[in-house]
């Protein structure tokens, strides 16, 4: 369920601008989601990320996504894991070496490259000659950035040549009970959205695209809006802009008016 923040060098993009700012080598499937999101969230993670105030809830989210994961690959017996979080181009080399000597296992987090961009898959299991991708959620249901995020993945998995069958969602079963005896069966339930996340393929270049532009320039300038909620952790930062502009418009407004002056 995780993407590493800060991957390593790969020649295919090289997201940076001319004035010295950092360079972020791969595109994350996490960052093409926050420029889709807000691409001045996308702008400030690459080039101010100092300016980030992660709120505890934001931490608790992904600390209960984390969980959620590690029980997801117990309905996988047999499963391997892929690891180097810091280290993708290890990580895609042991995938590629998984999938070619034990074609028969579930993988966890198999990593991809394809047109410069990163993703980690949550699950891929074998499924004849093709391979079922299951993306992990902890939410109660398929939300509409969920397509989004599997969209890309698919993109690029199957750009890096592994032929997929079905797409699916495994999220948390509402109407779960625990009985607290450590057995969590049955706490996700997946959700086949082959169909959905297909008809997004052909959009996935143009995000790349955009995602891209928005690195080569300024700050964007965007307000603050519903795209900034759930926890942004730059909200505090756009806040501040907005009650700087507001003090520059108010001092403006209060300026006296001088007629014209006539030659």
């Amino acid at each position: 369920m995780t993407e590493p923040n800060e991957p390593v060098r790969t020649a295919s993009v090289m997201e940076t601008n001319t004035d010295n700012r950092r360079r972020t080598p791969y595109v994350t499937k996490s960052r093409l989601m926050s420029g889709l999101r807000c691409p001045k969230r996308l702008w400030l993670q690459t080039f101010q990320p100092a300016l980030a105030k992660p709120s505890a809830t934001s931490q608790l989210t992904i600390d209960n996504g984390i969980e959620v994961g590690r029980m997801a690959r117990l309905n996988y017996p047999q499963g391997r894991l892929v690891g180097h979080v810091e280290q993708p181009e290890r990580a895609v080399a042991e995938t590629k070496e998984l999938l070619e000597h034990q074609p028969a296992s579930p993988l966890f987090e198999a990593a991809f490259v394809h047109a410069g961009t990163l993703v980690r898959a949550d699950i891929l299991a074998p499924d004849g000659d093709a391979w079922r991708m299951v993306e992990v959620k902890s939410s109660g249901s398929v939300k509409d950035h969920h397509l989004l995020d599997c969209a890309i993945q698919l993109w690029v998995v199957e750009g890096a040549g592994v032929p997929i069958s079905t797409v699916s969602i495994a999220h948390v079963d509402t109407s779960f009970v625990y009985a607290g005896d450590g057995d969590y069966a049955g706490l996700l339930v997946e959700e086949d959205v082959t169909e959905q996340v297909r008809a997004l393929l052909e959009d996935v270049p143009d995000w790349l695209k955009n995602h891209r532009h928005t690195l080569a320039n300024g700050e964007p300038d965007i307000r603050i809006g519903a795209q900034c909620k759930p926890e942004c952790p730059f909200m505090s930062y756009c806040e501040r802009v907005r009650i700087t502009e507001q003090t520059i418009e108010c001092a403006c407004l209060s300026l006296p008016a001088y007629p014209l002056m006539h030659q």
